[in-house]
């Protein structure tokens, strides 16, 4: 396979291969592998799988979410159980708080920092797998 400058560009033909595979155990089987080299797709196989068994939050859940990457959902569930501060301060503010505007915007900073991360070429934020 070939290098390619940004691999970004491809993140959701990376989750959608990985909720393939997590929903049907390969995909050397699906349709999308059909037309295509199979010493390829047993490669990308072999690279789902090492990924696939990394990832708790499981095919059942991947499989209700296709449009979001499982390794997102992944590193999201990490931050969460890792979390060392009171749980209450993960839960929004009523909306008539008077703290509930700051604690909505820092809730947004905080999963913003782990689902995406800014690109050092355009400035821009990506969703990262």
């Amino acid at each position: 396979m070939a290098e390619f400058k940004d691999p970004n560009q491809f993140e959701q033909v990376a989750s959608y291969l990985l909720a393939t595979y997590l929903r049907q155990g390969s995909i050397a089987e699906s349709s999308l592998a059909k037309p295509h080299n199979p010493a390829s797709i047993e490669r990308l196989e072999a690279s789902l799988a090492n990924i696939a068994a990394q990832i708790s939050v499981g095919a059942a859940i991947a499989g209700r979410h296709p449009g979001v990457s499982a390794l997102g959902m992944q590193r999201l569930l990490d931050a969460f159980r890792n979390y060392k501060g009171d749980v209450e301060n993960l839960l929004p503010a009523a909306v008539d708080s008077q703290d509930s505007y700051d604690r909505f915007v820092t809730s947004c900073a905080a999963s913003t920092s782990i689902c995406f991360r800014r690109s050092h070429r355009t400035g821009s934020f990506r969703f990262t797998l």
